[in-house]
């Protein structure tokens, strides 16, 4: 008989290179409101926009990470290399003749027509799939920020990475700290710090610069360029910072200006300021919104984590889950911070690629060199669940009678890696439960039973037609079986597992909420609870999973940190 010992090992969350840990702690979100009037009364064209930046406040933010740097050309290749994403157009290669002959044909449709902004844009993203097309990373620009990045495509580099956007809030914290500075290295600009319209030595002014280019532009926390250089997209909507309320100044022409900035919350929020712009647009408290598909040469971003491993996943593969699937908003229903899971980030070896950069050749900036902390993220693995909430029902036989008929969502799956146990591909699903059943049952909901079962169930038991909600077609179930169910986006059952003991309900707080990697049985065991309406007590799931590669990732040390236990045969 084969004895088992479970390893435990619950430790901090080990450091992530090429990102700064930012402690937990208060910081101020948005502009002075006197402040900003006296700078409106002198420029009130600019009434709407300062205005945005009011009131200040006092924000508590939990500890995160945040990228050193901006997201650089090196970084973005490695992404693009990877998955075939389609590359920024500042990689665009065009001879002279090949640009004046596509000026040419499209000035014959439009004869305003001009390559450069929105309209270089939207072409690229029309012909950047072409044969012979070409594109081409500058080698000397590996150091530089990447931009003509839409938000889209920022999360679609962090979703690859392990990583995600940081949130408003997040990116302030990391710019300001503690104090009430109004620029990342202190209380008054500083023009040889800052790349900006004005930036000493004159010849760099209007320039982007290579990451790190100013080590005196750094935050309280070491972030360097968050003043300045490129704008860089957040995770957080264009509205009214707490507690705002329309007002007007009289500015020193006598008039007075109505405060009615153009709040948009479809639009993401840019934070930093860029190169083009003048002093105060470099300031800490400058917030602008900008529509999600926007790729601005002057935006780039900064990547951010959770502390919680897996929860950037699970952040945007919530974006994934279909509300008519989950049955409640996916953003309401499912918190991040509370998933559980495994994962494994790659870092690139920076020998080779530093080796492919090529010096910067701009008069009057010194040779630099990224942060020493610097990293190239070379892709992730992860498997996480994700519980709801809390559940609308007090007893297992009220969840039962429910899921009767429907399965009833409890959470979701999301797995970069394909599994063999269940037997599904990498993706998102939504995880249902499914009660004991009748055979009967099975068959009216459009599922089958073992061929040896079928013969023997009721005559006359057939589908009902008339039954509407998840999609049985295809699936096979045990009477009197308890299953969790991953149903997909179409609401289609891909797959169903048996659970290893009831759901029982117990008190909250001692409820299991773990994972183990357990190297007796091959599998990654994965037990979570979920709340009743009260909060005080809890459903238990767990839930069994094998990897495809099964004998890499079942294993010790194949996960980072150490947010697991191993459970190893004696």
């Amino acid at each position: 008989m084969i004895q088992a010992a479970v390893l435990l090992a619950f430790a901090a969350t080990p450091q992530i290179q090429g990102l700064v840990d930012i402690p937990a702690g208060q910081t101020l979100l948005g502009a002075d409101l006197k402040e900003m009037t006296e700078l409106i009364e002198e420029k009130p064209s600019l009434a709407g926009v300062l205005g945005a930046e009011v009131p200040r406040s006092t924000i508590d933010v939990a500890a995160f990470r945040i990228g050193t740097t901006e997201v650089t050309n090196e970084m973005y290749l490695r992404f693009v290399q990877a998955t075939g994403y389609q590359p920024p157009m500042t990689w665009l290669v065009l001879e002279a003749a090949e640009l004046q002959e596509l000026i040419r044909v499209e000035q014959k449709k439009d004869p305003r027509w001009t390559f450069n902004g929105l309209a270089k844009a939207k072409w690229w993203d029309l012909h950047w799939q072409e044969e012979g097309r070409q594109w081409r990373m500058p080698p000397e620009e590996a150091l530089m920020p990447v931009t003509a990045i839409s938000q889209t495509d920022a999360r679609a580099y962090c979703r690859w990475a392990g990583l995600r956007l940081p949130t408003e809030e997040e990116w302030v914290r990391a710019a300001r700290g503690d104090d009430e500075r109004e620029f990342p290295y202190g209380a008054e600009f500083d023009p040889a710090r800052t790349s900006h319209n004005n930036t000493k030595p004159a010849n760099l002014r209007f320039k982007l610069l290579p990451v790190n280019a100013m080590p005196a532009n750094a935050s309280p926390f070491g972030c360097v360029d968050m003043s300045g250089n490129v704008w860089e997209w957040t995770d957080s909507r264009y509205k009214a910072l707490p507690g705002f309320k329309t007002f007007q100044v009289k500015a020193k022409d006598k008039k007075k200006y109505p405060v009615l900035p153009a709040f948009d919350g479809s639009s993401p929020v840019v934070r930093g300021g860029g190169f083009m712009d003048p002093d105060i647009g470099t300031r800490i408290d400058r917030r602008q919104g900008v529509m999600t598909v926007t790729r601005a040469e002057i935006v780039g971003f900064r990547v951010a984590s959770s502390m919680q491993p897996c929860a950037n996943l699970v952040t945007y593969s919530r974006l994934d889950t279909d509300v008519r699937v989950l049955n409640a908003l996916p953003e309401d229903a499912i918190d991040p911070e509370d998933c559980i899971g495994l994962e494994r980030r790659r870092l690139a070896d920076l020998g080779p690629v530093g080796a492919a950069r090529s010096p910067v050749t701009l008069k009057g900036l010194e040779e630099t060199a990224p942060p020493e902390n610097y990293a190239v993220f070379d892709g992730y693995e992860a498997i996480a669940v994700a519980p709801l909430r809390a559940l609308d029902f007090a007893s297992l036989g009220k969840l039962e009678q429910q899921a009767e008929d429907n399965p009833v969502p409890v959470g979701i799956l999301t797995t970069t890696v394909a599994l063999a146990t269940p037997n599904v591909t990498a993706g998102t699903y939504v995880l249902a439960y499914l009660p004991p059943l009748e055979d009967k049952t099975i068959i009216a909901l459009g599922a089958s039973l073992p061929a040896e079962l079928m013969e023997k169930a009721p005559k006359g038991a057939k589908k009902d037609e008339e039954r509407v909600g998840a999609d049985f077609a295809g699936l096979q179930l045990l009477p009197k079986t308890e299953y969790l169910a991953l149903v997909d986006e179409n609401n289609v059952i891909v797959a169903a597992v048996p659970l290893k003991k009831k759901p029982l309900m117990g008190t909250f707080s001692k409820a299991k909420h773990e994972v183990t990697v357990n190297l007796v049985s091959g599998a990654l065991d994965f037990e979570f609870r979920v709340a009743d309406p009260n909060g005080r007590k809890a459903f238990n799931f767990s839930l069994p999973l094998v990897p495809l590669k099964a004998e890499e990732m079942v294993a010790k040390g194949y996960w980072d940190g150490t947010s697991y236990s191993v459970k190893v045969p004696e």
